[in-house]
């Protein structure tokens, strides 16, 4: 699904991150370039909304260069104008002024389109001396609009000066909210309201799993509090937004007659409701494929359910139309759920119901239970969420008593991962390693895309550099998952590494598989609490048969514990062997920056062991 988010909307989008890319001339400068001026003017009339944006933008050296391709995206039916575009040198001569023929027009691709209305402007100013001013303003005039404005300055630089304006009919009901900025001044007469807010961006380097609360970006959203797009809509309260979105994909659920005698066909012998509502998410994976179809009102309206009949394929929401189709032809109710799928669970604000989902899941409300159904992918597991989209609201939208929802949070268990190494140490010092790894969570999703993938040498780098240090070299894998709604996978491999231990006189060194924690910041410098959106889990059991060697002793075992988490090694010997056991669990919470100093003690401890290779006296 296109996304539906609209921090930024209102203003165009360009790829360098307009908004974003300045630098301070009073701070070191990081990306060759710095946005002296930022001026957003947004207006209302009527049903159109005008946005021009006027930008000054100097770019400073070669590191700037690639600040200055600038692209604007519009949609079918959108206006968009370059009123004007130039350079000036360092002394403050027009050295370039960009023509119509410089402005190239396409089609705007979001990568896994079929085919879209969403089109692009795109032009490069650029000039061989520097430093060098680009100053430019476009307009960008649209007919249908779900946000009057919004900012959300994200990038690596800073904005010296920004001004952001709204003009309204006057009265005309707004709904505005915002961070990290002061109030607006607000202005007026008998026709129109005027908004003027102003700005600075400071870029400040991004941290290790930083909660977005943290961020101290200016952050702004305006909404009229009643629209039309389709169908007529209101922000006034999420069940009045979810009724929008309901009644834009009402009346799209009738199956033609051939799909009906399938259904018919496939559920005679079922009697169970959830084992009915698995046997039609299977047959949805089977026979369906995602794609992503967006014209019209295609970033929000589904595709008939018909349409993915006949083709047998769509985008979420038409994947998701679809499945509520069938489901309700089997007597089983089901709800077309606005979703958020990202890496990090964004920040939410319950009490200002906006636009703020960028996906769609279908609910299946059971007896006990409530199943969350994503219809994109051909391989998750029947009821399983995915780790990108737990955690967080969901918009579950009805005919009328539209509500929010928790996408329930993974526990440990779910996301646990066992890894088994078994390796033999010959005389020649190259080990022969077997590995049987049992994997849930993240490291599930990502062997399961992987155990698709059709180049084989593809799949082998990627086990290679994930999960042995880019050492071993491979003689055989396999990635096997018992059933198609089990959610792990079992990974198998076979390889040789000529490092994996060494002998010193009367010590073996042995290496450390590595759970691989980030660095995080040093709590002096650290500006952000810490987001942890999922627990982590894993076990990795290193057996290692030793031909000729003797154990003399061992380390002592290692335990560390924390309120966010444990970490421990044991070391037992066995005969002709030794068996290295180390274990990590972290909770998913937020560390707030008073605790960070002990959340980065205990992180910083595991490191310095898990950084270390094992010594183990012996006897030869």
């Amino acid at each position: 699904m296109k996304t539906l988010n609209v921090l930024i909307a209102a203003t165009l989008f360009v790829s360098f991150q307009l908004s974003a890319q300045g630098q301070s001339q009073s701070q070191e400068n990081t990306v060759g370039c710095v946005i002296s001026d930022n001026r957003t003017y947004v207006k209302i009339a009527g049903n159109t909304r005008t946005v021009v944006d006027s930008v000054e933008m100097t770019v400073l050296d070669r590191r700037g260069e690639r600040f200055t391709g600038f692209f604007f995206q519009y949609s079918k039916g959108d206006r968009v104008t370059v009123n004007y575009a130039y350079i000036t040198d360092a002394s403050g001569n027009v050295v370039r002024k960009l023509k119509n023929s410089d402005i190239e027009e396409t089609g705007y691709s979001f990568g896994t389109a079929f085919y879209n209305d969403e089109f692009t402007k795109h032009f490069d100013l650029r000039h061989n001396t520097y430093p060098y001013k680009i100053s430019y303003c476009v307009t960008h005039t649209s007919r249908r609009f779900l946000h009057v404005g919004g900012l959300a300055p994200s990038g690596r630089c800073n904005i010296e000066a920004g001004v952001y304006t709204v003009e309204v009919p006057a009265g005309y009901p707004l709904k505005i909210h915002s961070r990290n900025m002061d109030a607006p001044r607000k202005t007026g007469d008998v026709k129109s309201d005027k908004y003027v807010w102003r700005y600075k961006y400071d870029y400040q380097k991004p941290e290790v799993n930083a909660s977005p609360a943290s961020d101290p970006a200016p952050y702004l959203t305006v909404l009229p509090e009643t629209f039309m797009y389709g169908v007529p809509g209101s922000y006034q309260s999420w069940e009045s937004f979810g009724e929008w979105a309901w009644r834009l994909n009402s009346g799209l659920d009738e199956l033609p007659d051939s799909e009906k005698a399938r259904i018919d066909a496939m559920l005679t012998d079922v009697t169970e409701t959830r084992e009915k509502v698995r046997t039609l998410y299977h047959y949805l994976q089977d026979y369906n494929r995602y794609v992503l179809v967006d014209v019209n009102l295609g970033g929000y309206k589904s595709y008939p359910a018909a349409y993915v009949c006949a083709n047998r394929f769509g985008d979420c929401k038409a994947l998701c139309n679809y499945m509520r189709a069938i489901l309700k032809y089997a007597g089983i109710e089901s709800y077309y759920t606005l979703a958020y799928l990202d890496e990090q669970v964004p920040l939410f604000f319950e009490d200002f119901p906006s636009n703020v989902f960028n996906h769609i899941i279908v609910t299946v409300p059971l007896q006990n239970d409530t199943l969350f159904l994503d219809c994109t992918s051909k391989n998750l597991p029947f009821g399983w969420p995915g780790t990108k989209n737990q955690g967080r609201k969901a918009l579950v939208t009805k005919s009328s008593g539209s509500r929010l929802t928790d996408v329930p949070v993974m526990t440990s268990r779910e996301v646990a991962s066992v890894w088994r190494f078994r390796v033999k140490c010959p005389d020649d010092r190259t080990s022969t390693i077997n590995l049987d790894a049992k994997l849930r969570g993240e490291a599930f999703e990502y062997f399961l895309s992987l155990g698709t993938a059709v180049n084989k040498n593809d799949v082998e780098q990627h086990l290679r550099n994930h999960s042995f240090g880019g050492v071993m070299q491979m003689t055989d894998y396999k990635i096997e998952r018992p059933h198609r709604d089990t959610a792990f996978v079992e990974l198998h491999v076979k390889g040789t590494d000529p490092g994996f231990y060494r002998v010193f006189g009367k010590t073996m060194i042995l290496n450390n598989m590595s759970f691989g924690l980030p660095a995080y910041e040093p709590p002096a410098s650290r500006r952000s609490a810490v987001q942890l959106d999922l627990p982590l889990s894993r076990t990795v059991i290193i057996e290692y048969e030793l031909d000729g060697i003797t154990i003399a002793g061992l380390p002592d075992d290692i335990s560390i514990e924390s309120p966010w988490g444990t970490y421990s090694v044991v070391f037992e010997t066995s005969e002709g062997g030794l068996t290295v056991t180390k274990s990590l669990e972290v909770v998913a919470a937020t560390v707030t920056l008073d605790e960070y100093p002990d959340f980065y003690d205990f992180v910083s401890r595991i490191r310095s062991r898990e950084n270390s290779k094992y010594q183990i006296p012996v006897l030869l």
